[in-house]
């Protein structure tokens, strides 16, 4: 008899910012965005399997972006979005590590739902820590 540890509890993964090529937003080189893109979502392809998320057959995910850690005048080619359309589409190539490290069978929405997107882009809110903090939280197949 086959069996699999329930998959009841949510799991959370924090991820570096992504590259500001990530966005749509950002002008630069086809070539070089490709580039970016490509090793962002290796790079969380890498996390996922390192926090040992289990396959799941559907998810939604939540995200909180955390744009501190910038210096003035200093720029370090991190993307920090300032509204959830465009933290969404920046955060895409991560979105599809999660087909690429197992955890689902595809990134389409019928495995993957969008869930609350929180922004904390004030020094105060921020309290000068960067990145993404996903969390990743199991669903029933058609729900």
């Amino acid at each position: 008899m086959d069996t699999k540890p329930a998959v009841t509890s949510m799991y959370t993964v924090e991820l570096p910012l992504p590259p500001k090529e990530c966005s749509r937003n950002t002008t630069c080189h086809w070539g070089s965005r490709g580039r970016a893109v490509k090793q962002y979502r290796s790079d969380c392809a890498l996390a996922y399997m390192a926090a040992k998320i289990p396959a799941m057959p559907a998810i939604c995910l939540s995200l909180a972006f955390y744009n501190g850690g910038r210096r003035v005048g200093v720029d370090d080619g991190l993307y920090r979005p300032k509204d959830e359309a465009n933290a969404i589409d920046s955060f895409k190539a991560a979105q599809d590590a999660l087909a690429d490290a197992g955890v689902v069978p595809g990134d389409s929405r019928k495995y993957v739902k969008q869930g609350p997107v929180t922004i904390y882009g004030t020094a105060k809110e921020h309290k000068g820590r960067c990145g993404v903090v996903l969390t990743i939280e199991p669903l029933e197949v058609g729900k």
